[in-house]
């Protein structure tokens, strides 16, 4: 059963097809309004990296599965995969920091060899993000922790941290457990 599931995650991972669920990425392209379900701070993100890359927004993703053929999408499955492979450097450091250098190693393995994280964060989705902005709340409020109060670092680091918490409710509305989170750090309900 584990083999034919590792089989098929390989075979997934090869994937050129679309995903289904991108298409509004072409329409922030094109500047036209869009409404979703989520914040739009996500998905112009990837409209961002998609016209860094050269994706004019021509590509229908009309039905899951459909071939790219000729759309250039490699710079914006580069972004998200790279938003990705930031996510266990943060953790180790958040880990290390906080427990030992090889809880924080082991963290950090765990994340790499996940494939639901490698899955997720290669293909192009809200999840990328979602899970950068995340690891770098939970790095940045450990570094708050770790420096003086009111130092030059502290400050940098609470506003870095700020900003991700903006951002990542600004990604997807689940991020609003995030906000509940630090806030109950914060307040020193978990010490």
């Amino acid at each position: 059963w584990y083999q034919r599931r590792v089989r098929e995650a390989v075979v997934s991972t090869q994937s050129t097809g679309s995903s289904g669920i991108n298409a509004e990425y072409g329409v922030y392209l094109k500047s036209e309004n869009y409404f979703d379900v989520h914040p739009p701070l996500g998905k112009m993100m990837l409209a961002l990296f998609g016209e860094m890359s050269g994706y004019n927004g021509s590509f229908p993703f009309e039905e899951p599965g459909q071939e790219y053929g000729e759309t250039n999408y490699c710079g914006i499955r580069g972004s998200c995969a790279l938003l990705g492979a930031i996510v266990p450097p943060l953790i180790y450091s958040v880990v290390h920091s906080q427990i030992s250098r090889n809880a924080g190693i082991i963290c950090a393995c765990l994340l790499i060899f996940d494939t639901g994280l490698i899955t997720l964060t290669q293909f192009i989705l809200l999840e990328s993000p979602l899970f950068f902005f995340l690891a770098a709340v939970l790095a940045m409020h450990q570094l708050t922790r770790n420096s003086e109060v009111y130092s030059w670092f502290w400050i940098c680091f609470m506003m870095i941290a700020g900003t991700s918490v903006g951002c990542i409710i600004s990604v997807k509305y689940i991020g609003v457990f995030t906000v509940l989170y630090v806030g109950f750090l914060m307040f020193g309900f978990f010490d």
